[in-house]
């Protein structure tokens, strides 16, 4: 850093830095010393402008140094800065079609707060530009969409950007509202048409199952208002929106897909597990007395191994559950297919809490499986010692 003497903020004659030319010339290495020094951190000097008011992020974008950008963008160099032109780095970026670099702009654009000015900016110079897309084919609207960032997802669309537009990943913008949870971007892109039932590539969500998965009671409100299939399945396991919400704990969502009529008995397509049984397996107390006061069936099987909602529980070491379904007057001596009760289940993999209350509640200790094992022989096998100490005694 020595030869850039003791004003390395002095300009050159177009009134650039050092900077500014580190950022023209893509001289990554050059540009981490400099950001190591720390004058051109303090009071904006990251964001100093030359004779075109450019800044050094808006050579960076220019001359398609994505690495360059990505530095300046991670010390806080501002995207809200215009040339004399009334370009802003986004802008340049667009121009040269660079997608790597648009891809950290427009994340920093987002995350600073989706400054209108850029959109303008973007409308200002070419109609065309405001569905530019990143190396991830996301636009400013889906950005803003992910952010919630109403006014101005609503100003993107009032211009003509294109609301169904789909990303590396078939992520439309209303999939990135409805995934966050942001109400008023789900309900502007649902009036203006967008698309209630787009699935993603990978995974065959819709924006409904989406929001089922994260919980997004508010958003899941919203979309059933507006006609969506509440029953649609996703691609992964055949799961409807309910069977997803509760395995994944959701008791509000569950109550309100249950309230607007989602089937309580659906079963997906590769396991066969009912709503019931994704939550029992999963511990999800709530959800199953929720579940169980609907009039869910507490026997139900699943194809795969035949296993109940207690079966699942036991073998989980779920006790709220299995104390919850007992009472609920689920079968303590139910089997599955190699015909393992749950307190097998409980004895094979440790599960000291729930053998004793399945004890309590009258279990068959001798129970056989279909290889003639008992639960005390299951937890030997497994080098349960404990578990066989405690089987010992209540023989």
């Amino acid at each position: 850093m020595e030869h850039l003497g003791t004003t390395p903020l002095v300009p050159n004659k177009d009134g650039r830095t050092p900077l500014h030319e580190a950022a023209m010339k893509g001289h990554e290495d050059m540009m981490i010393k400099l950001l190591e020094h720390k004058i051109f951190l303090d009071h904006g000097n990251i964001d100093k402008v030359d004779c075109q008011n450019r800044t050094a992020l808006h050579w960076a974008a220019r001359g398609g140094h994505w690495n360059i950008v990505e530095l300046l963008i991670a010390k806080g160099a501002s995207i809200k800065i215009f040339s004399t032109d009334g370009e802003s780095a986004l802008n340049l970026a667009a121009n040269a079609d660079d997608g790597r670099i648009l891809g950290v702009l427009f994340r920093a654009w987002a995350a600073q707060g989706g400054d209108e000015g850029i959109v303008r900016a973007f409308i200002d110079h070419g109609e065309t530009q405001i569905d530019t897309k990143d190396s991830n084919k996301r636009t400013l609207l889906s950005y803003a969409s992910e952010k919630g960032h109403d006014n101005i997802v609503k100003l993107l669309i009032e211009e003509g950007a294109d609301i169904e537009v789909k990303d590396i990943d078939d992520q439309t913008p209303l999939s990135w509202a409805v995934r966050h949870g942001y109400e008023g971007v789900v309900k502007l892109l649902a009036e203006k048409g967008a698309d209630l039932e787009a699935k993603d590539e990978e995974y065959g969500q819709t924006p409904l199952f989406w929001a089922a998965e994260n919980g997004r009671e508010g958003v899941i409100k919203l979309l059933v208002e507006k006609g969506t299939d509440i029953e649609a399945k996703n691609k992964e396991y055949g799961q409807t929106p309910l069977s997803r919400a509760a395995a994944r704990g959701h008791e509000g969502v569950v109550k309100l897909l249950v309230e607007n009529g989602a089937d309580i008995e659906a079963k997906d397509k590769e396991y066969g597990q009912t709503p019931l049984l994704w939550a029992a397996e999963n511990g999800r107390e709530g959800v199953v007395k929720l579940l169980v006061e609907k009039g869910a069936d507490i026997e139900a099987k699943d194809k795969g191994y035949g296993q109940t909602p207690l079966l699942w529980a036991a073998k989980n070491g779920h006790e709220g559950v299995v104390k919850l379904l007992v009472e609920k007057g689920a079968n303590i001596e139910v089997k599955d297919q190699d015909d393992q009760t749950p307190l097998f289940w409980a004895a094979k993999n440790g599960r000291e809490g729930v053998i004793k209350l399945l004890v309590e509640k009258g279990a068959d200790i001798e129970a056989k499986d279909n290889k003639g094992r008992t639960p005390l022989s299951a937890a030997a096998r497994r080098g349960n010692g404990h578990i066989v100490k405690l089987l010992h005694h209540k023989i």
